[in-house]
């Protein structure tokens, strides 16, 4: 399973900062929602003893909001980092693979059927395999 996270090294050491910021905000989105479920149970408590004024509530209430504005924020910015990661990361792939098959020779072509190598280019963990030169015999 990690060997996966080895042969993609050279792509998360070239954008490690993506990465990074991605689960930094993964971590304090987490945190940020442990809040909420205490706020609520402290304004029962509250309610529960007939202490809960209309400004105290106010305070709660406005901060619960804060809250779930700021959890939504930096789900959405771990969320569309990590996952525009992705998208780069398959477009670099694509790029070297059909950079290399741009350097194959014709008999190459001649040798190996479109079909198979259709096949072995969407097959994730030979399209894993890195360099692309163990890939195919040229």
């Amino acid at each position: 399973m990690f060997s996966v996270l080895f042969k993609l090294g050279w792509f998360f050491k070239k954008y490690w900062k993506r990465y990074t910021f991605a689960i930094i905000a993964l971590i304090v989105v987490s945190a940020i929602d442990l809040i909420p479920p205490k706020l609520v149970g402290m304004a029962i408590d509250e309610i529960q003893f007939n202490s809960l004024k209309m400004d105290k509530l106010i305070h709660v209430m406005l901060l619960y909001g804060g809250l779930i504005a700021a959890s939504y924020t930096l789900s959405y910015l771990w969320d569309y980092t990590l996952f525009s990661g992705a998208m780069i990361m398959e477009r670099s792939m694509r790029s070297r693979l059909m950079n290399h098959f741009l350097k194959m020779t014709p008999t190459f072509f001649g040798k190996n059927r479109t079909g198979d190598l259709m096949a072995r280019a969407t097959n994730e963990s030979v399209a894993l395999m890195l360099p692309l030169n163990h890939l195919y015999n040229s």
